[in-house]
C-alpha cells in the first residue's frame, strides 16, 4: 500500500479551503485522506474518484470525536477519518446522496469559542515573552547589548508584528466563522490553495525564525560577556582611541592592560568599549556615536538607571557653556560619570581610587574628536 504525505496548504480554520483542497486530490490524483494532524496530511494512493470532505467542530477538548457521535456520524453515511485540530474532525464519503453534515449550532459556537481563547493566549504569549525577554536585559544590566546589536533586534521586532499579526488573523477568522454561524449564512467560497500554499510557506519560515531569535534574545543576558571579543590595543596602529594612559592618573602604565571591544548599528555607527586594569587601576570606558541627542539621553538615563542605582554617597550634575552635560555618581566601592555632548556619549566606571569628578576634565577632549573604526594592521 502506497503512502503519500503532502504540505497542508492553509489554516485549521480555513475550513471551505481545507475541504476544496482533499475533494481536488481525491478527483484528480486519487489521493484519499488518511490523517491530517500537525502541518502534513497523510494519503492513500488509489483510483482517482470524486469525494466530499467535511470539517465538523467539536467543543469537547479532545484528539478523537467520542463513540457516540462517531456512530451517530456513520449512520448517515459519514465516516471518521482524523482530527484536524483538537476541535475540528474531518469526516469523508464517496456518496453525493447523503444529505451535509448539521452539527447543533451551539455546540459550533462553543467549538469556535475554544479556538478563540487558544488565539488569545498566543497573542498574551507573544508579548509576555517580549517583556520577558527586555526585563532580562534591563536587570541584569545587559539592556546596552540592545544598542550593540539594534539591527538583530529590529528583525526580532519585525518579526513579532508579522507574528501578531498572524495569529490575530486566526482570531478574526473564527469571529467571522462564528458571526455566519450566528447569522444563518452560507460560508464564503473556498480560496485558492495554491495561493494560499506560497502564503504558508512564508508563514512557517518567519514562526521559525521568530522563535530561534527569541530564544537567542532570551539567553542573551546569560552569555554575552563570554561572547565579546576583548582585543589588544596593540593589534591597531595610528587610530586615535577614547583612551587616556594610565599616567595621567599617577598609574604605573607598564603594569596596566588594555583591552577592546568594538560594536556597530544602525542606532550607534560606532561604539567602543575600553576596559584598562592594572595592580591599583581600573577604569572601564565605554564610548558611542549615536545617531540622535535623544538616543545619547537615553543611554545615559537608562546607564544610571540600571548600573547606578543604589547605595549611592555622591551626586554631582554640571553643564558647560557649549552644552556638555556631566553627571557623576558614586557609592562606597565604585564611580560612575557619564559625559553626554551633543550624539557622543562616554561612559566611565571605575573601583579604583582614581577621583572621576576631580579629573573630569580629563576626559573632555575624547569627546571633540571623531573615532573611526579601528583597521588591523
Amino acid at each position: 500500500m502506497t503512502y503519500i504525505r503532502r504540505l497542508i496548504p492553509c489554516a485549521p480554520y480555513e475550513i471551505k479551503t481545507f475541504e476544496a483542497w482533499l475533494e481536488e486530490l481525491a478527483q484528480e490524483e486519487g489521493l484519499f485522506l488518511i490523517s491530517c494532524r500537525r502541518a502534513f496530511a497523510k494519503f492513500e494512493k488509489g483510483t482517482p474518484k470524486p469525494m466530499r470532505y467535511r470539517v465538523d467542530a467539536d467543543p469537547d477538548r479532545c484528539w478523537d470525536p467520542s463513540q457516540e457521535r462517531r456512530q451517530l456520524y456513520e449512520e448517515f453515511g459519514w465516516k471518521y477519518i482524523d482530527n484536524r485540530s483538537e476541535h475540528l474532525v474531518v469526516y469523508g464519503t464517496d456518496d453525493f446522496s447523503l444529505p451535509e453534515l448539521h452539527t447543533d449550532p451551539e455546540l459550533q459556537m462553543e467549538a469556535f469559542g475554544k479556538l478563540q481563547k487558544k488565539s488569545l493566549l498566543h497573542i498574551a504569549a507573544v508579548f509576555l515573552f517580549l517583556l520577558l525577554v527586555m526585563c532580562l536585559h534591563i536587570f541584569t544590566g545587559r539592556w546596552i547589548s540592545w544598542l550593540r546589536h539594534s539591527n538583530s533586534i529590529l528583525v526580532l521586532f519585525l518579526l513579532l508584528v508579522l507574528y501578531f499579526l498572524d495569529v490575530t488573523k486566526e482570531y478574526r477568522s473564527v469571529q467571522k466563522l462564528k458571526k455566519q454561524l450566528k447569522a444563518e449564512q452560507s460560508s464564503p467560497e473556498p480560496a485558492d490553495f495554491y495561493a494560499t500554499r506560497k502564503k504558508l510557506y512564508l508563514r512557517i519560515c518567519y514562526r521559525i525564525t521568530v522563535d530561534v531569535l527569541c530564544l537567542v534574545a532570551l539567553l542573551t543576558p546569560l552569555w554575552m560577556r563570554n561572547f565579546e571579543e576583548h582585543i589588544s590595543l596593540s593589534a591597531y596602529s595610528g587610530e586615535e582611541l577614547p583612551i587616556l594612559s594610565p599616567a595621567v592618573f599617577g598609574c604605573d602604565a607598564e603594569s596596566t592592560k588594555v583591552s577592546l571591544s568594538y560594536y556597530t548599528s544602525f542606532l550607534a555607527p560606532v561604539q567602543y568599549d575600553i576596559f584598562q586594569f592594572g595592580e591599583d587601576f581600573y577604569l572601564d570606558t565605554q564610548y558611542f556615536q549615536c545617531k540622535t541627542d535623544f538616543l545619547s539621553r537615553s543611554i545615559s538615563r537608562n546607564y544610571l538607571i540600571t548600573t547606578a542605582n543604589g547605595n549611592l554617597t555622591e551626586m554631582e550634575n554640571q553643564t558647560l557653556d557649549d552644552g556638555t552635560e556631566i553627571t557623576y555618581r558614586a557609592t562606597n566601592s565604585r564611580q560612575y560619570l557619564v559625559i553626554q555632548k551633543g550624539t557622543d556619549i562616554l561612559l566611565l566606571e571605575t573601583y579604583s581610587e582614581i577621583d572621576l569628578w576631580e579629573n573630569r576634565e580629563k576626559f573632555y577632549p575624547l569627546l571633540d574628536k571623531t573615532y573611526p573604526l579601528p583597521k588591523e594592521t
